[in-house]
């Protein structure tokens, strides 16, 4: 399996579509806290692109 590393230093495994992310929940103040530092990154013109020519106007998947 692969992971990516995020720039907080957690690391996630990779399924496929993207990176996978359970639902935050904690009782813990600590964790809480870490679980709303969720934004710590910033997109780049080349990210964006990279990101729009995921768009094909296409589909793998079969709509009747």
């Amino acid at each position: 399996m692969e992971y990516v590393t995020l720039n907080n230093g957690v690391k996630m495994p990779i399924l496929g579509y993207g990176v996978y992310q359970v639902s935050p929940k904690s009782t813990h103040k600590e964790r809480m806290i870490e679980n709303f530092d969720v934004f710590d990154f910033a997109l780049n013109d080349k990210d964006l692109k990279q990101i729009s020519a995921l768009d094909t106007g296409s589909t793998l998947f079969f709509w009747p």
